[in-house]
This record gives C-alpha cells, sequence and structure tokens, in this order.
C-alpha cells in the first residue's frame, strides 16, 4: 500500500514539472535590448533636438542624454555613423502661453551615413499625429529597436490642467514602413498623495 501512495506521489510530481503552470504577464521590454548611445553620441543628438524644438517652440530645459534612446545602432562605415534615434522633449509647441500648454512628444533623428544628424519631421512632433497617454513623459525606462516603454503622468478626475498626479507605465511601437508610433499597452502606477508630474 505505502509502495502505490509512494508511485501515485512521484507520477505527480513528474507530471507538475513536465507541465508547469503558466501566469499571463503584461508584455515588456524592462531590460534593454539594444545598446545605449555613448554619452559624446547622446550629446550631439540632443543638441540636434534643442534647435529641433526651440524651431517648432519654446523649449522648457535642454534634452537630457538620458532623455535619447537608440531604435537602430548605429554602425561604423567608411568612418560615418548611421543609426536611428528618438529624444523626448518636453515644451509649448507653438509658443501658446497658455495655461496647460506644456507637453512632452517625441522626435526622431536620422544619420545620413556622413556623421551628419538630421531631425525627421514627418516622424516627430508635431507632424506626427500619435496622441502619448501622458502629460510629461518623466523617463525612458528601456527600449528595443521598434519599441520604448516610458513612465509619465496623466490626469486624475480631481487634477487641474498644469499638474497631472497619475503616474502611468506604457508601451508605444514605431512603425518604421508607415513612421508611426502605436500604442501598445498603459498601465497605472501606484498613486502618492503629495506627488504630481511638471517639466
Amino acid at each position: 500500500m505505502l509502495r502505490l501512495i509512494a508511485l501515485l506521489l512521484l507520477a505527480c510530481a513528474l507530471h507538475v514539472h513536465a507541465h508547469p503552470g503558466t501566469s499571463r504577464r503584461e508584455p515588456t521590454v524592462e531590460r534593454p535590448t539594444v545598446d545605449k548611445p555613448t554619452p559624446q553620441l547622446a550629446r550631439r543628438v540632443a543638441r540636434v533636438v534643442d534647435q529641433y524644438d526651440n524651431a517648432i517652440g519654446c523649449g522648457i530645459e535642454p534634452v537630457r542624454r538620458r532623455d535619447v534612446a537608440v531604435l537602430e545602432p548605429e554602425s561604423i562605415g567608411y568612418g560615418a555613423e548611421q543609426g536611428v534615434f528618438v529624444a523626448v522633449i518636453t515644451g509649448d509647441i507653438g509658443c501658446l502661453h497658455g495655461t496647460g500648454t506644456i507637453v512632452s512628444a517625441l522626435v526622431v533623428v536620422r544619420s545620413d551615413g556622413y556623421g551628419r544628424l538630421i531631425v525627421q519631421p514627418s516622424e516627430s512632433a508635431p507632424v506626427s499625429q500619435f496622441q502619448l497617454p501622458v502629460r510629461y513623459i518623466e523617463r525612458i525606462v528601456s527600449n528595443t529597436p521598434d519599441t520604448l516603454i516610458l513612465e509619465g503622468w496623466t490626469y486624475r478626475p480631481e487634477d487641474c490642467n498644469c499638474a497631472p498626479t497619475q503616474r502611468v507605465r506604457f508601451a508605444i511601437r514605431f512603425d518604421a514602413f508607415s513612421s508611426r508610433w502605436t500604442l501598445r499597452w498603459k498601465r497605472l502606477l501606484k498613486h502618492r498623495e503629495g506627488e504630481w508630474g511638471h517639466p
């Protein structure tokens, strides 16, 4: 009898090991799968994006190195850098100077094969019609060659226009063929009293 019970327990253990339970998980890219830009390259991209930001509106602060991500890693050929980068800007696009006119947006930059970095207006704000699910982007969490995971701020029902208090994490994907961004998923993070988003 004891031998029979032992055999049954062994069979159950083998079945669980062979067919482990699965749990549904939100698709994420918590760890980057592409290299970050070098500090020198990030500064160059940020400088180009700053000039574009001030051309389309009133930039609030300079683009930081951490606001730059790699979509296509640079490669060195004939002495030229090649790659596709995206940067986060936060400012008053159009210089409207009204309450709550400061927003975050994305700017795509490509190298031309000769070491020159060129902003792609058709893939960037304000020409790109993609609507971010947040008012302000706080940081780039991680990215792959076509997907960014970002954290930012959106509104709770009682928020005023210039001070969203709901922190959000979301993923967006870039389609190189259509040059458009699409929202992949979004989740609300825990709200902390007294915490709010601002540029």
